[in-house]
């Protein structure tokens, strides 16, 4: 499905095209293949970096070392320190108990990832994998069929800008209203193009 909203992008939407989504490898069967574990959060820092490896159809490791990178305009991003326990799994267990109403869970489970990075590569697959596990434990999605690899693409300046934000206020609201917004793009995306194949 991301290929398929990355052309509705460029084709509908007149977007600039972004090869990167399409070099991608197609995730949408390693994501079927792993949906009750993805409902379940059945992982390991093992079987988690695996995972990924699958998503990234390449060998990924768990990193063992600080990370930082580097937006277009240079501003450098330092995630957490690097975290022999892996306590973001716990995070993410923690947060499926607090009742909260699954898009807002999602896009909790999403940030701890993003901020953790705890792989060396897939970090945005992964997190964007648990948001998807969120939605399927509600039963609100039963299948990974939103596309969101190439939606978050083309929103990443405002999701890296919305991050930086809650990552020097604290404050979750707007935050999570922006995430939302850019979910809710996703959708429609997603909508449209399952519409049109749908169309006789």
């Amino acid at each position: 499905m991301d290929q398929k909203v990355q052309y509705h992008l460029e084709v509908e939407k007149k977007l600039p095209p972004n090869r990167k989504v399409f070099n991608r490898r197609i995730q949408e069967p390693v994501l079927s293949g792993y949906w009750n574990s993805l409902k379940k959060f059945d992982f390991t820092p093992e079987s988690s970096a695996f995972f990924v490896s699958l998503l990234c159809g390449k060998e990924v490791s768990l990193r063992t070392q600080g990370m930082r990178a580097f937006d277009d305009k240079n501003n450098k991003t330092i995630f957490e320190d690097y975290d022999p326990s892996q306590s973001w799994m716990n995070k993410i267990i923690d947060i499926r108990l607090k009742g909260y109403d699954p898009v807002t869970e999602g896009i909790i489970c999403y940030t701890i990832v993003i901020f953790a990075h705890p792989f060396l590569d897939g970090n945005g697959r992964f997190a964007r994998s648990v948001f998807y596990g969120a939605l399927a434990r509600h039963g609100i999605l039963r299948s990974p069929c939103l596309g969101m690899g190439a939606g978050f693409t083309l929103h990443i300046a405002r999701i890296a800008k919305a991050a930086t934000q809650l990552s020097q206020s604290g404050d979750w609201v707007p935050y999570l209203r922006e995430l939302t917004s850019i979910i809710e793009d996703c959708c429609s995306y997603a909508f449209f193009i399952r519409c049109a194949e749908l169309r006789p």
